[in-house]
């Protein structure tokens, strides 16, 4: 297929799954997001007790790093029913789909990766935009690593519609250049780190903490 570096990813995913069908489509998206290993830095950040992960990466990296330290964290989706994890502390809460549960017949329904995926539905509508909501609403700190919300419209409005939600909160994105600053800034803080850093920075503070008795 012709490659375009002006053309996002849903209306290249959209042309290639045109083109060569949903199957291929989908052998391609597991050969891409099948992690095979996770980095210290993944095994670090998640051995911490966060109240509530949300992530829109397709793959298992949040809870194999988990399983590194001892940790079960069941992967949910939109499609999950609130009642079956009710009462599950340690979930991931995969907002665009996981690669796990993808499938040809519901392809386009389940993961967020094509312009018709994201035109089928929003996550407002969606019964986990509650949850989300109430989450962002009693969080005393939010930290989004590796994520802009520049592309992200359903996440703007949530977080938007409260002017405090800024204050506590925080974006782990390395070097951010002028033009994506100007964008995030209106929706948190941004901290001059990359994940690495912000794994050192919890190793350190853990180690006070145990000091300090």
């Amino acid at each position: 297929m012709p490659y375009d570096p002006e053309k996002s990813l849903n209306v290249i995913s959209e042309y290639f799954q045109k083109k060569e069908g949903r199957a291929r489509l989908l052998e391609l998206l597991r050969d891409e997001y099948s992690i095979k290993e996770v980095t210290g830095t993944h095994k670090t950040i998640m051995k911490y007790n966060w109240k509530k992960i949300y992530t829109t990466n397709y793959d298992d990296a949040a809870e194999q790093a988990s399983i590194k330290n001892g940790v079960y964290r069941i992967p949910v989706t939109l499609s999950n029913k609130l009642d079956q994890t009710k009462d599950r502390r340690e979930i991931v809460i995969h907002l665009n789909g996981f690669i796990e549960d993808m499938v040809e017949d519901t392809l386009n329904k389940e993961v967020k990766l094509t312009k018709v995926s994201y035109a089928l539905e929003s996550l407002e509508e969606n019964q986990w935009a509650t949850v989300l909501k109430k989450d962002v609403e009693e969080a005393e700190v939010i930290i989004f690593i590796g994520y802009s919300l520049t592309y992200d419209i359903d996440l703007q409005r949530i977080i938007i519609k409260n002017s405090d939600n800024r204050d506590k909160i925080y974006f782990i994105n390395g070097e951010v250049d002028e033009i994506d600053r100007v964008v995030i800034e209106q929706y948190g803080h941004i901290e001059p780190l990359y994940s690495e850093d912000l794994a050192q920075l919890l190793v350190k503070k853990e180690r006070e903490m145990k000091a300090s008795g």
